[in-house]
């Protein structure tokens, strides 16, 4: 069972709890993360009661036999923290600038000053690339000996770290 709960605009709640009930047993609880919570029904075919509390907020559903998910409507907006959510991007842009201020003070940088200026913005471009919806999947293989899977703001890194611009 999935369930949402998000704000009047559209942004999912952290923190709301879920009680389930068939009739009037407890069956279990959870809790929202990123608007979102899951919960495991053993019996799909049983009419279930989804209460959803936030803050002196509670709505209740009762789910069709075999309905898999739910959405709950939460008409305020619901504030969150900007630099708590967007610690990878504010900490991704502070690496790249750092790479990039070594790179334009070194003139003639040396080949352990290249890497860290590599490591740097590699770094740096996978905190930023961790908050960019969709996904990135790379298999990258050197040689016979050498393999690299990674996804997301690994890939970013792998990328940004392995392919070196030309004359660099």
């Amino acid at each position: 069972m999935d369930l949402f709960v998000k704000d009047r605009n559209g942004a999912g709640v952290d923190g709301a709890n879920f009680y389930f009930y068939a009739g009037d047993t407890l069956l279990g609880s959870t809790e929202s993360a990123q608007g979102r919570a899951s919960f495991q029904i053993d019996n799909s075919n049983a009419a279930i009661k989804v209460v959803m509390k936030y803050k002196g907020i509670t709505q209740e559903a009762l789910l069709a036999q075999g309905q898999t998910s739910y959405d709950f409507k939460i008409n305020k907006v619901v504030k969150s923290d900007f630099l708590k959510d967007n610690l990878p991007v504010w900490i991704g842009l502070a690496l790249l600038l750092i790479g990039a201020a070594i790179a334009f003070i070194k003139k003639e940088p040396s080949a352990f000053q290249k890497q860290i200026i590599l490591v740097f913005i590699s770094l740096g471009g996978g905190g930023v690339g961790s908050v960019i919806p969709g996904f990135l999947k790379l298999n990258l293989t050197m040689g016979q000996k050498f393999a690299v899977a990674a996804a997301g703001a690994m890939a970013i890194f792998v990328i940004t770290f392995f392919f070196v611009p030309a004359g660099v």
